[in-house]
């Protein structure tokens, strides 16, 4: 397999090629219906994409973005239930009627597909320490470079929701 745009110098990075190569394999795997966990993981690129996007549009990426780790929604879920109703305009947030803290811990969250940290899910699948290492160096230049491109398109990482009653 071609994996032009995984490619490691620095000068690569950002780059119109690594646009381009970015664009074929994007192109080729909806195609096919398949993309690798790794594409799907470039979180740098594919938000860098999806929001030059929302600008040529002529839309302010902190106006229609909110971005929640999924650790943190793992954390707060309730608090971060909230913030994202207030993102979306539902007027009503307060948290009568939601589940609670507890409930989300226990009920909903483990069966969610952002339930596992990652630390879990390298020991379900039996990543190997070499092959964790292999992977923290694949990422480091892409998860380097998200801060930059979340601060250029003016956004940052929410925060849960005042507890509201």
């Amino acid at each position: 397999k071609s994996w032009a745009f995984l490619n490691t110098t620095r000068e690569y990075h950002g780059s119109t090629q690594e646009d381009e190569a970015w664009y074929e394999y994007q192109s080729k795997s909806v195609a096919r219906g398949t993309g690798s966990p790794l594409g799907r993981s470039l979180y740098e690129i594919q938000l860098r994409q999806w929001l030059q996007a929302v600008l040529a549009i002529g839309k302010r990426p902190s106006d229609v973005v909110l971005l929640v780790r999924a650790s943190d929604f793992r954390r707060h879920p309730t608090g971060y239930l909230q913030r994202i109703l207030q993102f979306v305009g539902v007027n009503d947030t307060t948290t009568a009627g939601m589940p609670s803290e507890e409930q989300w811990r226990q009920q909903i969250l483990p069966q969610s597909n952002f339930a596992a940290p990652t630390a879990q899910l390298l020991k379900e699948y039996n990543v190997t320490q070499a092959y964790k290492k292999e992977l923290q160096q694949l990422f480091r230049p892409y998860m380097q470079r998200l801060p930059a491109v979340l601060k250029h398109f003016g956004l940052r990482w929410a925060e849960p929701a005042a507890a509201v009653s």
